[in-house]
């Protein structure tokens, strides 16, 4: 196992407690958010197994588009967030 990937997958999502732990949703926000992400690390952990040229033929083509498809619904998803964070104070409804 590669040094990066030995990293990556020793590395846990940490959120700050700065809202009070003791908020419903902010709860459910931070179970939900933490399994999520931790799902999406894995999906994108087995996608790199397809890197090894020994099992799998690929060109720098299908690299490009596999990590442009990935980087829009980042950027949508991230979005998303940011556009909630500016209509509400500190992310909190009214």
């Amino acid at each position: 196992m590669a040094k990066a990937e030995k990293k990556a997958k020793n590395t846990q999502i940490q959120f700050s407690s700065d809202q009070s732990q003791s908020d419903p949703k902010r709860e459910k926000f931070l179970r939900l958010s933490e399994n999520r992400t931790e799902a999406v690390r894995e999906k994108l952990r087995l996608l790199g197994n397809l890197s090894k040229s020994r099992f799998y033929t690929f060109s720098s083509r299908d690299v490009k588009e596999m990590f442009e498809t990935i980087d829009k619904e980042v950027n949508w998803a991230k979005a998303r967030f940011e556009s909630a964070l500016k209509s509400t104070p500190k992310g909190k409804k009214k």
